[in-house]
């Protein structure tokens, strides 16, 4: 789990400074869908709180996670 969500972080931070507003973390970037629920979860651990499964992925707000980082 650890190992995806570096990957995540580290695709948000590529798409802020692209100036991407949202990304989608494609279903087949990620484990089963069962294990989206948790992914989130551990997202917002880490400091990644606007996220929404969708039937295609994991989709994360990145208007907001830029905000609160800066």
């Amino acid at each position: 789990m650890d190992t995806h969500i570096i990957s995540i972080n580290e695709k948000c931070s590529e798409a802020i400074g692209q100036g991407f507003t949202e990304i989608l973390i494609s279903d087949d970037e990620l484990p089963t869908p069962e294990s989206w629920d948790n992914i989130c979860t551990e997202l917002k651990r880490a400091g990644v709180s606007h996220t929404a499964i969708s039937d295609d992925g994991i989709k994360i707000n990145l208007t907001q996670l830029n905000a609160e980082r800066n």
